[in-house]
């Protein structure tokens, strides 16, 4: 799923992002999202499910779990923040990253496998956003010694096309799945009790059905005979008048 968070994110949340850290310039927001995104995906490799619940309900409390204050002391050194800020940023930056990742899983309908890949794609985003130091902390040896792509943090272009093909692709999906039920509703037709009888000649077409019938009385049953006898009989006295004419 081609679609880096840390661009987005940088992007669609600037302004509470430099009201949270004023004196903190772009490279170090990109730094402090990059952290919080690199400890999401450690999470979601240790426990999915659970990422997945508290992602969903908001939960803020998992963020920090495999991190102790050692670990923590040694991310806010990377930074220009006291460790105390460090973590009360972290916590809000983690708000608004979990907020975003909910918002496209109820728009998109991702669900728990497709939040896990988002989540994971995410390394390829990373590479260069933030010291080794950081990536050493968190565990995620992949990303040392790599350096950010000279367009990695300018082309927000290609993020929002690639949101946008998320969501069509979504909506795509959906009205495919309203197509088939209507499609499978249409195919299946009814016995006289209301059961549905499958035909196999159907081939999907709908099938009108004629209203019922009430069935005609006894008493016109038996009339039915002498109503044909007296209707000759009418028209052999007609034709006999024209004969004698």
């Amino acid at each position: 799923m081609a679609f880096s968070l840390l661009d987005h994110l940088q992007s669609s949340r600037q302004s509470d992002i430099q009201a949270l850290v004023p004196t903190t310039d772009g490279d170090g927001q990109r730094k402090l999202l990059a952290i919080v995104l690199g400890q999401l995906i450690v999470l979601d490799r240790t426990n999915s499910p659970a990422l997945y619940q508290a992602i969903t309900a908001q939960d803020h409390s998992m963020f920090w779990q495999g991190l102790d204050d050692q670990a923590i002391s040694q991310l806010a050194a990377t930074t220009t923040l006291p460790v105390a800020d460090f973590k009360s940023v972290i916590n809000q930056l983690y708000g608004y990253v979990i907020a975003e990742i909910n918002s496209l899983d109820s728009t998109a309908n991702l669900e728990q496998a497709g939040v896990s890949e988002l989540i994971q794609g995410q390394a390829e985003y990373l590479a260069g956003a933030a010291p080794d130091q950081v990536w050493r902390v968190l565990d995620l040896t992949e990303l040392q010694g790599q350096t950010a792509s000279t367009e990695a943090h300018v082309d927000l272009n290609a993020s929002i096309a690639s949101l946008n093909k998320l969501m069509m692709d979504a909506s795509q999906m959906n009205t495919q799945t309203i197509n088939d039920a209507h499609h499978s509703n249409d195919a299946v037709a009814h016995d006289p009790d209301g059961h549905p009888q499958h035909d196999e000649h159907s081939h999907g077409h709908a099938t009108v059905a004629l209203p019922p019938q009430r069935p005609a009385p006894r008493f016109f049953l038996a009339l039915e005979p002498l109503i044909a006898v007296l209707i000759l009989i009418v028209l052999w006295m007609i034709y006999n008048n024209l004969m004698a004419y």
